[in-house]
């Protein structure tokens, strides 16, 4: 029998990253999550910046979830800036 070779590419964010070259922004520095929210707010994502994983964010989380964990995130630095005499925009 013949030997095959298969070859296994594991692209970071692969979705996220395409749609991150396609608007012209960085794929490892933009805050980016592929789902079609016309949907429900349960929809799956379908990819997950590597941005947003270094947050938290969980490679295929519900819509939902992600908008949940951005507030907590927010309301986090908004904290820390107002202690250190800053304010949150």
């Amino acid at each position: 029998m013949k030997e095959k070779t298969y070859i296994a590419i594991d692209l970071k964010s692969y979705y996220a990253s395409v749609e991150c070259m396609e608007r012209g922004l960085d794929p490892l520095k933009t805050n980016l999550v592929v789902a079609d929210a016309s949907r429900t707010d349960k929809t799956i994502c379908l990819a997950v910046s590597p941005s947003l994983k270094a947050m938290g964010i969980k490679g295929r989380p519900r819509l939902f979830e992600v908008v949940q964990k951005v507030k907590e995130i927010n309301y986090e630095r908004k904290i820390r800036l107002q202690s250190n005499g800053g304010f949150f925009l």
